[in-house]
């Protein structure tokens, strides 16, 4: 994935509402992130949000869609970047599938944990798989809490990121 904001911008990264990373745009205003594994085939939403280090406030966000087919190689519609406040500064994001690494500017995340699920699936058995105690559903809820309404209810298909243990 790749990112154009203001030059020096402090930018938080998110796939399904879920906080990955951030990273600081170099000189030129570019910035990339890598996710080396653990994302599995489905539909996600990656955001970006250009922050403001001092107070922590959301200046730009950009979001564009991301599809991660059941082969290695990914599929993205054209970028739909949208910025926030009047007089905001500009902040667009392009999935990509090879982003500049050698970049200063540039962002490895060595692996994420994801699941897809399925049919009878609840956040109690998700959270007992993965992380070892069903107990711990909620840290799975609040990670994914922008497509749960309910955690009663979650459907097939949906993807959620997994925090780390």
């Amino acid at each position: 994935m790749s990112a154009q904001a203001a030059p020096g911008a402090t930018v938080r990264l998110y796939l399904n509402g879920s906080l990955i990373t951030s990273g600081t745009a170099d000189q030129a205003g570019r910035l990339s992130v890598t996710i080396n594994k653990g994302v599995t085939p489905g539909d996600y939403r990656i955001r970006l949000d250009d922050v403001d280090p001092s107070s922590g406030k959301v200046r730009a966000r950009a979001e564009v869609p991301f599809n991660v087919p059941d082969t290695t190689t990914a599929s993205i519609p054209a970028p739909a970047a949208s910025s926030t406040g009047a007089g905001s500064p500009q902040l667009a994001a392009a999935a990509t599938t090879a982003p500049d690494v050698s970049s200063p500017s540039a962002v490895i995340v060595p692996n994420i944990t994801t699941t897809t699920v399925t049919r009878g699936d609840s956040l109690w058995r998700i959270s007992q798989r993965a992380l070892g105690a069903g107990q711990r559903y909620a840290v799975i809820y609040r990670a994914n809490s922008q497509q749960i309404r309910n955690p009663n209810l979650i459907y097939p298909g949906q993807v959620f990121v997994l925090p780390a243990r």
